[in-house]
């Protein structure tokens, strides 16, 4: 089975990716830049997993400050940060930020029921269309994921472990957006702020 989509295929990319993770014991994911924010797992997507390996090309303070501002948006986004923090607890979730080499393009591995190679575009939302299609092929070719999931152990073995810093961050932004929106509901946020000027004359 080979499939080639696009952003307009239905289901969409995040509805096939939930099925194979549903079905898969491992996964590997090999992506240039991850939006954290963004990751709507369900607890039943991941319940299967005994270990997933993220693997991002860098991570620098954009994507660390990402993740900080996560736990401070909309509740929905809170709620992924909730999800994410209780996978890390599990241990069953590693990431690593890349050596000096790179990847082009994105793919993932997913090991279990269909062993399935994902290339091409990731993503969760839809995709920013700034540059025009976002094409992504799924295959169970036994040669093309044998392939993939050699590579990215090739890969996985020079990058660097970044787990911990992204653990606080996020541990971080959770704890500072609850009590934000605490401190709004009783009136006492920025949220409940007026200007002093904004009275009638």
């Amino acid at each position: 089975m080979t499939e080639f989509i696009d952003e307009r295929s239905e289901p969409a990319f995040r509805q096939r990716l939930g099925r194979l993770l549903r079905g898969a014991h491992r996964a590997d994911f090999a992506v240039a830049r991850i939006r954290i924010a963004g990751i709507d797992l369900d607890d039943d997507e991941i319940g299967n997993l005994d270990r997933c390996r993220v693997l991002v090309a860098h991570l620098n303070a954009d994507t660390l400050a990402e993740a900080a501002d996560a736990g401070m948006l909309r509740p929905e986004h809170r709620r992924n940060v909730a999800v994410l923090l209780r996978f890390l607890d599990s241990g069953r979730l590693q990431l690593r930020a890349a050596g000096p080499g790179a990847w082009v393009p994105d793919f993932s591995v997913m090991h279990g029921d269909h062993d399935t190679l994902i290339l091409g575009a990731h993503y969760f939302g839809k995709p920013y269309l700034a540059v025009g299609p976002s094409f992504t092929c799924f295959t169970d070719k036994i040669h093309a994921v044998h392939g993939a999931a050699r590579r990215f152990e090739e890969l996985w073995q020079d990058g660097r472990d970044v787990l911990p810093a992204i653990r606080g961050t996020l541990e971080w932004a959770l704890a500072a957006g609850g009590a934000a929106s605490r401190a709004a509901v009783a009136g006492t946020g920025p949220a409940a702020d007026v200007p002093a000027d904004s009275g009638g004359g």
